[in-house]
């Protein structure tokens, strides 16, 4: 074969491969941005896949068909290099809206590594998910988030969304 024919299907072989994958990357948030904050003993990480969460479709609780919901099971992995200090990592978020239609965030309810699910306080308020004296030791720490939205029966059909934060924070 031709030094050309393999070129030519060397390209082909890369353009084939390049259209069927698809890559998706995080920006990973450093503070603060100075260059000796990396050679510190105290340096700290925090990485979130995804950076956006689908509930999926609506489902009924099989034990009570009254009962309707949204839920992503492993919705968030996180991971996460905790500082040398005590440290928490905590959630917040806003109320769910479609215009002017709102779903408390009240109704949403979280759980960390299927340890049961447990409701989110009202919006602006800060939840504690992890703290460094329940997690094992270890330089690198990981996590899974589930979320739940349990509808109260009142809600006005739309496209809802809430912008939730994880913070790591030491103290």
């Amino acid at each position: 074969m031709g030094e050309r024919k393999k070129r030519l299907i060397l390209i082909l072989l890369i353009f084939l491969l390049t259209s069927f994958l698809s890559i998706e990357a995080e920006i990973p948030d450093y503070f603060p941005d100075d260059l000796d904050y990396l050679n510190s003993p105290d340096t700290s990480r925090l990485w979130i896949l995804p950076s956006l969460v689908e509930l999926g479709e609506i489902k009924t609780d099989p034990f009570d068909s009254t009962i309707e919901y949204f839920e992503k099971t492993n919705a968030l992995f996180i991971l996460f290099i905790p500082p040398n200090t005590k440290w928490q990592l905590v959630l917040t978020g806003e109320d769910f809206r479609s215009g002017g239609d709102v779903i408390p965030l009240r109704q949403m309810e979280w759980m960390k590594n299927r340890e049961g699910y447990k409701k989110m306080p009202k919006a602006g308020k800060e939840e504690v998910i992890a703290k460094n004296k329940d997690q094992g030791g270890g330089i690198f720490q990981f996590l899974t988030l589930s979320f739940k939205l349990k509808l109260e029966g009142d809600e006005v059909p739309g496209r809802y969304s809430s912008s939730m934060i994880i913070s790591l924070i030491s103290f």
